[in-house]
């Protein structure tokens, strides 16, 4: 509820900065992090038929797709920037993105995923 409520606040407040090349390494890192520990954490979770580990490994698939999420978002910037509208998306990508994110990661406790590698 803060990242949202935050999220909108600064939409309102004309956005602010990011420092790209920080965030997109980040971004990078974090993403390729979460999934190599999802497949490992699947394996021995079918290895030792551990419903523990299985739970665990969801939880890194879902930390996975939010980060892979914030690097499309960094992405956009990019794109955005190359198109002429860096303002734009200097300012706001950034609190959409954080906007958006809350909204999702509020709903997706309730999801299942069935991600089978």
């Amino acid at each position: 509820m803060f990242a949202f409520i935050t999220g909108i606040q600064t939409i309102l407040n004309g956005g602010h900065d990011i420092i790209l090349k920080d965030a997109l390494i980040y971004a990078v890192l974090s993403t390729i992090s979460c999934f190599s520990i999802y497949v490992i954490e699947s394996h021995i979770a079918s290895s030792v038929d551990s419903e523990l580990v299985r739970i665990d490994s969801q939880e890194w698939l879902i930390d996975g797709i939010l980060s892979a999420a914030i690097l499309v978002g960094f992405v956009s910037v990019i794109i955005c920037n190359g198109l002429g509208y860096s303002k734009w998306s200097t300012y706001y990508i950034d609190p959409i993105l954080v906007t958006a994110l809350a909204l999702f990661a509020s709903i997706l406790p309730r999801l299942k995923f069935y991600v089978v590698i």
